[in-house]
């Protein structure tokens, strides 16, 4: 998926952010295509637990990176910006926690 981002946005001229969104898109229609639309749960709790420990792990670094690089999204202040994508971030994940599908 990164080549192809990458391909996109530096031969395609698309913007990084639709790029990614569209990428995103189609890998999740895939996975619908693929489970038939149902989800798939991780009943194992050793595996749930290391699942999320990675994902915060790579958040992590992401954060110490984005940060370091004095990335300014939006023509607005970086911690600004920091605080919006923790936001969203935190919507999409109460989102998700309160639409599991049983």
């Amino acid at each position: 998926m990164g080549l192809l981002n990458g391909f996109l946005v530096g031969y395609g001229g698309v913007s990084s952010i639709l790029t990614t969104l569209g990428t995103m898109t189609l890998v999740n229609g895939i996975c619908i295509v693929i489970t038939g639309g149902s989800t798939i749960g991780i009943d194992n709790p050793r595996t749930l637990l290391g699942v999320y420990l990675l994902s915060s792990f790579l958040a992590s670094i992401a954060g110490v990176i984005m940060m370091a690089s004095g990335l300014n999204l939006l023509g607005v202040d970086p911690f600004f910006a920091i605080a919006m994508w923790g936001a969203i971030l935190l919507l999409v994940d109460l989102e998700s926690f309160f639409c599991r599908r049983v």
